[in-house]
């Protein structure tokens, strides 16, 4: 009964992304994004509606050998 008590007591706390971290789940590399100007919501929002860089690439490459 004592184990249901101390669980129920313990919170956690989920840690927000940083722009940076949002923009390598991209796979935007680090350098891209030093010194962008903007807020941090206009960067959550300019990375959030942008594609993921190795998926584009992918499908980019697969293009290009199938029109060769």
């Amino acid at each position: 009964y004592t184990n249901i008590a101390v669980e129920k007591r313990r919170r956690y706390i989920v840690r927000r992304l940083t722009p940076t971290e949002c923009a390598r789940l991209q796979g935007i590399p680090d350098w891209w994004t030093d010194g962008a100007p903007g807020s941090d919501t206009a960067k959550y929002k300019m990375w959030g509606n942008g594609m993921a860089l190795p998926c584009m690439l992918a499908v980019q490459h697969g293009i290009d050998t199938l029109i060769r």
